[in-house]
């Protein structure tokens, strides 16, 4: 380190931080968001999967599960 950037670090009080940069935000968010959008897809997928294909059947994809079971995996293991 220069003895620029020193005095710097010490002439700061002790627990005080430097402001982000909006980029450095910027890039969270869209970090965040890219993660979110990434997951969804998988996410749906493991739940239509929990779902009992009779109650998918009679309310549609897009409903709140009665009850979520496993036999659909067990199902597809034995074929």
């Amino acid at each position: 380190m220069t003895t620029e950037t020193l005095a710097r670090l010490q002439a700061r009080p002790a627990g005080t931080r430097r402001p982000r940069q909006r980029g450095q935000i910027a890039a969270q968010l869209f970090l965040i968001a890219a993660s979110v959008l990434w997951l969804l897809p998988i996410l749906f997928a493991l739940y239509i999967a929990l779902r009992p294909y009779s109650e998918t059947q009679k309310y549609g994809y897009v409903s709140l599960p009665r009850h979520l079971t496993l036999t659909n995996f067990a199902d597809a293991w034995n074929q």
